[in-house]
């Protein structure tokens, strides 16, 4: 009889060995089957199959914790999909781990699963905690923590929403092991799904740039383009294979296979404005370039990376402009005065340097009688074409006057009345200086609209003139 009680205590010691032989080898064929993909979504739905054929629960989410270890986030919901809608209203909501009593919070911080059971006169103190009740009618909700390497990633919630799932102790166990084995592959799969969104984002970018991005090897040969060489129109996409960068006719006119060479010794090529012939239309395109050097793993050039923004558009207008500009410069100076040493008795020296090509300073040397010089500064508010505009009005309002043998401060008021009279309606000011020498009697007479101190520089000495008055306009 004794024989018989050791057979049988044996026989169900065996049965237990081989119950946790053939969990092992469930798991053991669960790491095999998710180690074989790399993406989350199917990893997720392997680990949560297993938890479904082997346990009984229905629906699952996934919460990690933030970067900030503050909160945690739900990442992702199995779900019957009646309750699909319902995950709107949790997934990537930050939840406080401390400042909430959530179920997944105390998981998280005590680092043990928790569990309990939903019965009709059931109520959560935890809003959160009622609100998932509710949105998924949970009977049983048991989260277990997940860490790797010692850890605590998230939790893993599983929920039953038909009937209860009476889990005891032994279940428990066998699937925190379970997860907190397979956990690695959850962090790996999910750092390659993080990879894969952000090279699906930078390809994003990069085929629907407006700026032409290529990748030329050393060879010459270019080897990637994206869309928006073809819209700059610089060459075909599908003419790559047969364009060498380094022999292309258009390049060398360009100088860019030069610059090509010096990308190649490690630098980096920056140039505005280059003048290219484009291969599909035949026309110069003005393109600003940028040429930088892409290593290998041996720290040695294997590729050039071509960045092209299509410039001519602006380089043109720029060219016109600047034309206009010179063309404005030619009539300002024309009205300056020319002939400015027509009185042997005074030497006068003028230099004459605006901060553009044109623009608000005007100068007038006259000759007013045969004892009298009249000079005549002024400086415009406002810089380049409105300054050289304002200028003409100047110099036009001027001449009407300059003949008048005033003296200066009569003069100055005078062009003040007639310049506001002729343009009431300009929000324009300026500044001047009229002074007449008076060659005779040695004699220097002079009036100030705002303008800052003059220099007299007599017998070797400095002397500053301040002189009052106010701006014209």
């Amino acid at each position: 009889m004794e024989k018989l009680k050791d057979y049988d205590a044996i026989t169900k010691e065996l049965e237990d060995v081989r119950g946790e032989l053939n969990l092992l080898k469930k798991q053991y064929d669960i790491l095999v089957r998710t180690s074989q993909y790399l993406d989350f979504d199917s990893v997720f739905s392997i680990i949560t199959g297993h938890l479904k054929n082997n346990y009984g629960f229905e629906g699952f989410i996934l919460s990690l914790i933030n970067a900030d270890q503050e909160n945690f986030s739900t990442i992702k919901f199995d779900v019957p999909s009646e309750f699909n809608e319902n995950t709107l209203n949790y997934l990537g909501k930050d939840i406080s781990i401390h400042k909430t009593s959530s179920s997944i919070s105390k998981s998280i911080v005590s680092y043990k699963p928790v569990l309990f059971y939903v019965t009709d006169d059931f109520r959560s103190e935890c809003k959160f905690d009622q609100a998932l009740i509710e949105n998924f009618e949970i009977k049983t909700c048991l989260h277990i923590p997940i860490s790797f390497q010692t850890e605590i990633m998230g939790v893993i919630t599983l929920m039953s929403h038909i009937s209860h799932i009476y889990a005891d102790e032994s279940d428990i166990n066998e699937m925190y092991m379970f997860l907190n084995q397979i956990a690695y592959i959850i962090k790996n799969s999910r750092l390659y799904d993080n990879m894969a969104q952000g090279r699906a984002f930078l390809l994003s970018l990069v085929e629907n740039s407006p700026i032409g991005i290529q990748v030329v090897n050393k060879k010459g040969q270019i080897i990637f383009v994206n869309p928006a060489i073809e819209n700059i129109g610089i060459f075909n996409p599908r003419d790559v294979p047969i364009i060498n960068w380094i022999d292309n006719e258009s390049i060398k006119e360009a100088k860019l296979d030069m610059d090509f060479k010096k990308v190649l010794s490690g630098r980096t090529v920056y140039r505005e404005n280059v003048s290219m012939r484009s291969i599909i239309s035949d026309k110069i395109k003005f393109l600003n370039l940028t040429l930088t050097p892409i290593y290998n793993e041996l720290n040695n050039v294997e590729n050039v990376l071509m960045i092209f923004y299509d410039n001519t558009e602006k380089a043109i207008a720029e060219k016109t402009l600047l034309k206009d500009l010179q063309t404005a410069k030619k009539i300002q100076n024309s009205v300056m005065s020319q002939d400015i040493n027509k009185m042997p008795e005074l030497d006068i020296g003028v230099y004459f340097h605006p901060m553009m090509e044109v623009g608000g300073d005007i100068y007038d040397v006259f000759s007013l009688n045969k004892e009298t010089c009249r000079i005549f500064i002024a400086d415009a508010t406002g810089h380049g074409v409105q300054g050289s505009l304002t200028t003409m009005l100047i110099k036009a309002e001027y001449d009407k006057l300059k003949t008048l043998e005033l003296e200066p401060n009569i003069l100055l008021k005078l062009f003040n009345k007639t310049f506001y009279e002729s343009y009431p309606n300009l929000n324009v000011f300026f500044t001047c200086l009229l002074i007449d020498i008076d060659i005779k009697n040695n004699k220097l007479l002079f009036a100030s609209a705002g303008s800052p101190p003059q220099i007299l520089i007599k017998n070797g000495q400095l002397h500053k003139i301040n002189c009052q008055g106010t701006v014209i306009g």
